[in-house]
Parts: structure tokens; sequence; C-alpha cells
């Protein structure tokens, strides 16, 4: 992420393996760094790995013999469960050839130099901090230079509050929930909202159809035909357009909502009796065996082959209602959060997810179910006037969905 914004970038880590000639790392040369009272020489190995644009990373391999001939394990050996003794040498060699490398190698004729940032993460890059304080700036080198120590493993993270709460469950933690919770006991376990990465803030969105809330002054019925245009079918003409964007997969409900577009596109709806399409997006996995009572229509369908075959077939039983889209485009996405007017998300469970933020960013109503981060971060009509979207209550079922959206 830092090469990608445009920051040289330099990443440093000891060369337990020789990578193979394929891998393209070449010397670059070597820095000495004094330890245990010796001048120990460490070769370093290096690669630029080009993101296009200018951008990249240099990777530089340490090669020394402290790191290599440890087949069973980078830090302990996993057969006898104990730390390698030497270790605090190993590690503080890495953390003071990681000192050495911006001073003393040129990487395309340009040493890196005394401003930098170093970013060391965990024990074992621990001693850099230490290094950089009491080694280098007391002898007038990175005055200027900053330092961020990760340290891992003081807690235990999931990508939402509620997730967090979900995977210490029987039926959330797939197995392993007696083990979080034994972890939740002894550690800090909190769960960390994900949020959307700035590619949709909708005033930079490079994408032809822009957001169609009111500060853009571009209407929902204009990005919608756009959409039908990109999607190359008819002007969609229904007084509404649910959308669904996602893994074609289990977790997320598809065989859920599949069983319930008959309903959605025919009287089902008070609102809009027969005047509704539908848009979905998705790429497929197989499916070995349906999981809960299956729509006769599509049980052979759904048990033999793929996911992406339901869209295709719920696009064939339903001209120009329906529209199976069966591959990912961020795009396409875009623009579909500009021009739907519903986005479904009947997920079975969901640790976070992303597309009803981006539906709430972009002025479409999420349709969720209340579990993992879609609880957290949509509010339901129970809430009145801050309600930002509508609840499904789990587990999701095809009644709970026509409840909902009736």
């Amino acid at each position: 992420q830092f090469a990608l914004r445009g920051h040289r970038t330099l990443a440093v880590s000891p060369m337990y393996t020789k990578p193979p000639p394929e891998e393209g790392f070449i010397y670059l040369g070597s820095a000495w760094v004094r330890l245990d009272q010796m001048d120990q020489e460490v070769r370093c190995m290096h690669k630029f790995v080009s993101f296009g644009e200018g951008k990249g990373c240099d990777y530089v391999l340490l090669d020394h013999g402290c790191y290599q001939h440890r087949p069973n394990g980078l830090y302990c050996d996993s057969k006898t469960g104990q730390d390698y003794g030497d270790n605090l040498y190993r590690f503080a060699m890495l953390s003071l050839a990681a000192l050495e490398v911006p001073l003393r190698l040129k990487f395309n004729r340009v040493a890196y130099g005394q401003k930098v940032a170093f970013i060391s993460n965990d024990w074992q890059a621990a001693l850099v901090s230490v290094y950089l304080a009491h080694r280098y700036r007391r002898n007038g080198l990175y005055q200027d230079a900053r330092n961020i120590h990760i340290v891992h493993n003081l807690g235990v993270s999931s990508v939402s509050r509620n997730y967090a709460y979900e995977i210490q469950t029987p039926q959330g933690g797939f197995g392993l929930d007696s083990f979080l919770s034994q972890k939740a006991k002894m550690l800090r376990f909190i769960g960390i909202q994900n949020a959307l990465d700035e590619e949709w803030d909708p005033s930079t969105v490079p994408w032809p159809v822009k957001h169609s809330l009111g500060s853009t002054g571009v209407s929902r019925s204009t990005c919608q035909r756009k959409l039908a245009m990109v999607l190359r079918v008819r002007e969609f003409v229904a007084e509404v357009l649910f959308g669904f964007v996602g893994r074609l997969t289990w977790q997320k409900g598809i065989d859920v909502l599949a069983r319930v577009v008959p309903w959605l596109l025919g009287a089902g709806m008070q609102s809009f009796p027969g005047r509704a399409q539908l848009i979905l997006m998705g790429e497929g996995e197989h499916h070995g065996k349906i999981r809960d009572a299956a729509y006769d229509g599509f049980a052979c369908l759904m048990q033999m082959q793929q996911y992406q075959h339901l869209l295709k077939e719920l696009e064939l039983r339903n001209r120009g209602q329906v529209c199976g889209y069966t591959s990912f485009s961020p795009i396409l996405e875009h623009q579909m959060m500009a021009g739907c007017d519903f986005i479904l998300m009947p997920s079975r469970y969901e640790p976070c997810g992303l597309p009803q933020l981006a539906a709430s960013l972009y002025g479409a109503v999420p349709v969720v179910t209340a579990t993992g981060g879609l609880k957290d971060s949509i509010r339901g009509t129970q809430d009145g006037d801050a309600a930002t979207g509508f609840l499904i209550q789990p587990p999701v079922s095809e009644t709970s969905l026509r409840q909902e959206l009736a």
C-alpha cells in the first residue's frame, strides 16, 4: 500500500531458504554489522517488484548462515518445541542489517538515505527501535528518521463487534468456538469494523456513472439507464430495481434469494406487485449438495452445477426482469450501487460485509440479515427515523426474506 501510494518502499527479511533463480533475486552488495564484538558480513539479495506507473517495492533478503539450515521451523524446533538458542543473535542481526541497508546500499544508483520511516514487526524486529535510538542517533545518524513498531498477539480481533461474539458460539464458530472463547478470557477479544476504501469516495469516483445522491445532480433513473447500457439490456422500466453483489456461495444465501425470485417479481410484493426487476452479479463455486429444502425448479441445478449457472437460469426464466452477470467488475459494482433501489444481502453469516456500506453511501437501501457486521452497520425499521435499511432476523430463510420485503 505504501508503494501504491507513490512512496519509495523497501522490505527487508532474512533469507531462510535460497530462492530459485526464476524468482529474480540478484546480489546487490553487503551490509556490515558489528555484533558480539565482531564485524559480520550480511550479503543482500535484491529484487524490485513493479506495480506499474513507476511504482514498486524493493525486496532485500539477508543472506547469512544464522538464518539457514532450520528445517524444523523458522523460530523454534517444531519437533522439540524449543526456541533456537541463537534467536537473540539471529534477530539482532536482522535489526542491525535493516538499519544498515538504507545507508549503505544503492538501489538503481540511489540509496534510501537517512530520512526514512522504519516499520518493524513483532519481537523478531523489536531491536530496530533500540538500535536506532542508542547506536545510530547517538552517533548523528537517522536524526530525522521515524519508527513504528507493531506488536502482534496482544489480543484477538475480528472485522466487526458482533462477529467477535458470534464466532464464540457453536453456531458461528465452525468448531473453533471453544478455542476462541478461551482466548477471549486470556486476551482482549475485540471487533474492529471494516470500512470502504477511498476508491468509493463519491467525489473522486472515476467510473462513468457517479453516485445518485443529491449533491451530484445525477438522478437514480439516469444511473439506471446508464446501467442498462453497460449490461446491454433494455432499459429498466420497473418501479423498483433490486441488486445482489457478492460471491455466489452458500454463505451469501444465493439459494434462498433464488427461491424468492418468482414471488419477488410476481404479485407477492404489496408495494410493487409485478413491477420489480433484479440484477445479480457474482462469480460462483461448485456446490456439492443443497443444504436446505430445495426449490424444485432449481434443486438438480444447485446440486450438480455451479451457482453461476443458477443466475443464467433465473435470467432465462424471467426474460426482461432478471439480469445475471456471472463475473465481477468493480465498475459495474459502483454503477449498481448508484442505480439499484435496494441491495439484497441474505447472508447466513457475514464477518463484516462491504456492499451494505457502499449501498448506504450511494443511496441504495440495504436489505440484510442481522448477522455479523451487517447487524453492526445497518439500523432496521425498529429504529424508526434512524433506520438505514431492513434487517432480516436470522436464520435467513425464504419466509423471513419475504416478510422483510413485503
